[in-house]
């Protein structure tokens, strides 16, 4: 049941939804102005409202070419499909969190991401959506990446070539998981040495990189044996997820806490440790802000606070 409520000198329509507050802004601390705009409010829920599946559609065809993986994103999503935007309360998202992390043994940076997804879909559909969303908080960053040794111990481990190619790509440009699998042959341009991965988006940023000779000799060899369109196929068909061929590899090199991710965060380390300016990492990262890149990865440089020490010099 909505109501008519004066909060912090604005009114509003106000209801309950599965014990969570519900606020939609009327936009006026005028009572008569609010009174008639609450009056056209309720005619509007007389209108059955889009479902999240049906809202996520429209979003996904809209937003398909800058976020292309709202596909993938989807699929665990689907938890929510049947709702409508009022039935999305922060209990429902602490439902979905405690089932990915339970059930799908996901980690909380994947439910960020996805959680945060389904948030842009409803506030692309309306501004002031009703659905009211939980994200975990984000978790410290891992330390682990790879030394170049063991990153030789993980090749010499990699007995299947979709995953030789993968673990090379994933160094080599430091892309995430989903964007190497997703690239296309189209997208590798080898006259001008370069990979598009695709456009930045509001959530994480993908980025051109550079074909370095590691790479190039790698693409080369498996650009001639292709049988699809992906660069990373096993039986003429993309791939979805890697995880049991790389825990393989993992697992034949004697290496413990790897994870596809960590190829990203050891690529980002090694340029660190060479020198490479945390503004080149952030833009071979695809990161949003360079500042995003110095508090992760700036203490791995040789002269991280240098300067710094330098000016406590005494004798």
């Amino acid at each position: 049941m909505w109501q008519l409520k004066l909060y912090r000198g604005k009114y509003y329509a106000y209801s309950k939804v599965d014990g969570d507050s519900v606020r939609r802004s009327l936009r006026t601390s005028d009572e008569p102005v609010a009174k008639r705009r609450f009056e056209d409010f309720l005619k509007q829920q007389l209108i059955p409202s889009n479902t999240v599946e049906e809202i996520f559609n429209v979003y996904r065809a809209e937003k398909e070419n800058e976020h292309g993986s709202l596909g993938y994103l989807w699929i665990p999503l689907q938890f929510f499909k049947d709702y409508t935007p009022e039935q999305i309360t922060r209990d429902k998202c602490k439902q979905y969190v405690q089932k990915r992390r339970e059930k799908d043994k996901v980690g909380d940076w994947t439910i960020i991401r996805e959680i945060g997804a389904l948030r842009a879909a409803m506030r692309f559909h309306d501004k002031e959506t009703p659905a009211r969303f939980y994200i975990p908080p984000a978790p410290a960053y891992k330390e682990r990446y790879l030394t170049k040794q063991e990153f030789k111990k993980l090749m010499a481990g990699s007995v299947e070539p979709h995953i030789k190619l993968f673990i090379i790509m994933g160094l080599c440009t430091a892309a995430r998981k989903s964007a190497i699998l997703q690239l296309k042959w189209e997208q590798v341009d080898f006259k001008r040495g370069i990979i598009n991965f695709g456009n930045s988006n509001k959530y994480k940023g993908k980025a051109q990189v550079p074909i370095n000779t590691t790479l190039g000799r790698a693409l080369k060899e498996y650009y001639e044996a292709r049988t699809c369109e992906y660069v990373i196929e096993y039986g003429s068909k993309p791939i979805k997820d890697v995880k049991r061929g790389f825990t393989a590899a993992v697992k034949r090199a004697g290496l413990e806490d790897v994870t596809p991710h960590v190829l990203r965060h050891t690529a980002a380390v090694w340029m660190a440790e060479n020198r490479v300016p945390m503004s080149e990492i952030s833009q071979y990262l695809g990161h949003k802000s360079t500042a995003i890149t110095e508090k992760v990865y700036a203490r791995y440089s040789p002269e991280y606070l240098r300067s710094a020490a330098e000016s406590l010099e005494v004798f």
